[in-house]
């Protein structure tokens, strides 16, 4: 822990000294120091999303290399039919749905 002039206290950590990510990631699990880093899920929530909004080619590499897909939910045939009845869908637009 470094603490400022204002008092503050900062947390400094140095990442492991790696030579591939599988070492890294090996080294982060045996060691546990993310965790030690980001112990509150905000701030790991926080990392993340800032890693993938300034690198976001590098994490679709990662996503597509360990073939990670996003899931969403998907109505079923007939509430998706009753909701574009209640909102007024055509015959047309309906035989598409």
């Amino acid at each position: 822990m470094l603490e400022h002039r204002n008092g503050r206290k900062c947390r400094v950590t140095l990442p492991p000294d790696t030579q591939t990510s599988l070492a890294f990631v090996e080294e982060a699990k045996r060691s546990q120091w993310v965790t030690g880093l980001f112990h509150v899920a905000v701030h790991q929530l926080g990392m993340l999303l800032h890693l993938a909004q300034t690198v976001p080619d590098v994490h679709l590499n990662v996503a597509n290399h360990k073939k990670i897909t996003t899931q969403s939910a998907a109505l079923s045939t007939p509430p998706t039919m009753a909701l574009g009845c209640l909102t007024g869908v055509n015959d047309t637009q309906m035989t598409k749905l």
